[in-house]
């Protein structure tokens, strides 16, 4: 059933049997959030783990008090995870096709938004989910780390490199339409 090695036997069968018991309850506070059976297991099966890993430190003997604990773990990996994947799907949106991204020009005037629009689209998709994260929906680099779980270093690093490979895109463009 599960892949976790507990300190003790005790434990073990005590995990066991909370979680058979409220296995059900405990899917249905995560599929209440996340509205999608498979978000729901993953929700679920990342809190078991971090219950797991925690729980040698519960030793509350009341049954209900150590359920309320991992049902609060549940609910919050729940919405963590709503929240992730809620923003990367609104960064994944063609957001090109935005109006008020579609009329801005760069600062030469001669480039034309849908050059801009291919070149975003050529992007790796680690950058150009960076790159639109940051200029088109405004967010911190500290947000950006927390959404994509990872460090703030490793964001401005591909901030950095999203930024140049945009503008080895853009002068690739440029000089393709000034040779025709």
């Amino acid at each position: 059933m599960f892949c976790f090695v507990f300190q003790t036997p005790e434990e073990e069968d005590r995990f066991c049997y909370l979680y058979e018991k409220y296995h059900k309850l405990f899917y249905k506070v995560a599929y209440d959030i996340l509205h999608n059976h498979q978000d729901a297991e993953d929700a679920l099966q990342i809190s078991l783990e971090i219950i797991y890993r925690y729980f040698y430190k519960i030793k509350d003997e009341i049954e209900k008090k150590c359920v309320g604990y991992m049902i609060v773990i549940i609910r919050n990996e729940s919405i963590d995870l709503f929240n992730t994947r809620k923003k990367i799907l609104v960064a994944n949106e063609d957001v090109m096709d935005r109006k008020h991204f579609m009329q801005r020009e760069n600062e030469n005037g001669f480039l034309k938004n849908q050059e801009l629009k291919e070149a975003i689209k050529k992007l790796d998709d680690k950058y150009r989910d960076i790159l639109l994260l940051k200029y088109v929906y405004g967010y911190s680099m500290k947000e950006i780390a927390k959404m994509l779980k990872i460090t703030e270093t490793n964001v401005s690093t591909r901030l950095e490199r999203g930024r140049k490979q945009l503008k080895n895109k853009m002068e690739q463009g440029v000089d393709e339409h000034e040779d025709k």
